[in-house]
């Protein structure tokens, strides 16, 4: 077995059902078993996940996490089902390119690379607004993440699974943050990670409810990695009420990406400010709890 792709998935049904398909249609030579965990799911997940399952029996197969919730506790149960001697990440809501496994693959077979950080690139379901123009800007910007801070995200990621049987495997406490941690321990412990550019898998962008949702569990993960004590704590409360300067959603207007789309700069300021405010409530929550 070459390669065992780990999907967690919590209440993603349609999502996970757009994602397996696109990996079932690999084109790719290669051996590779497909992992979904499901993380205690109410909707449909199940449902996918044996509808896939019956239908490629050589290549599917449903694991639950039922004991912790937490989408590293997920990915740490596939690991520990995984058979490839490479496990590549990709997230519920993501599409892979049709070589995405072959790409992949072919960059960590390397004897210099020990673990592969693809590109996201992000689609617009609601035409670009604010909030989905922020996301795509600030989130999972893989290539400087593997550049500038020798991290990357689980959304996307390839690692030969040895790397797991030396660092160990993602910290089940983090809800947030917890592929940084571990791909920059990873780093520390002389592994080398490389931006895959040609690694593709397509992520919508979150409108505005999602994004808050996600900026205030990066707050929470950040609190739990930095361990933040109350000076700090208190510090992110404050912060919840400052607005943003108006130089940021300036900023953005001009980056490639936002100025092909008509955005209001009123829209973008908004999205900016609720978005840092949910993301310094997460961080006040989980250091008031700590």
């Amino acid at each position: 077995m070459i390669c065992s792709i780990i999907i967690p998935s919590y209440n993603s049904a349609e999502d996970l059902r757009i994602c397996l398909d696109s990996l079932v249609e690999q084109d790719s030579d290669k051996d590779y078993e497909i992992l979904i965990v499901d993380n205690n799911s109410t909707d449909d997940t199940g449902k996918i996940i044996e509808e896939f399952e019956n239908k490629y029996p050589d290549i599917v197969k449903g694991l639950e996490e039922n004991e912790i919730q937490g989408s590293y506790a997920a990915r740490n149960k596939g690991i520990k089902h995984a058979k490839g001697e490479i496990v590549a990440f990709v997230d519920a809501d993501c599409r892979a390119n049709n070589d995405w496994l072959r790409r992949g693959v072919e960059l960590i077979q390397r004897d210099d690379v020990d673990l592969v950080g693809g590109r996201i690139e992000f689609s617009f379901p609601k035409g670009g607004t604010g909030a989905e123009l922020l996301d795509s800007s600030i989130n999972m910007q893989v290539e400087k993440n593997v550049k500038n801070d020798k991290v990357a995200k689980t959304a996307n990621l390839f690692v030969k699974k040895s790397v797991f049987d030396s660092v160990g495997l993602f910290s089940e406490e983090l809800k947030s943050g917890g592929d940084v941690e571990w791909t920059g321990k990873a780093v520390e412990n002389g592994f080398n990670l490389v931006y895959g550019k040609e690694v593709v898998v397509y992520h919508p962008a979150r409108d505005l409810k999602e994004l808050m949702k996600k900026q205030y569990r990066v707050g929470k993960g950040k609190s739990q990695i930095e361990n933040s004590g109350f000076l700090d704590t208190w510090k992110s409360f404050i912060k919840i009420f400052i607005p943003p300067r108006l130089s940021t959603p300036a900023e953005l207007i001009g980056n490639d990406k936002v100025s092909e789309y008509e955005v209001s700069f009123i829209s973008l300021y908004i999205a900016v400010w609720l978005s840092g405010s949910a993301t310094s409530w997460g961080k006040f929550v989980r250091g008031v709890k700590n």
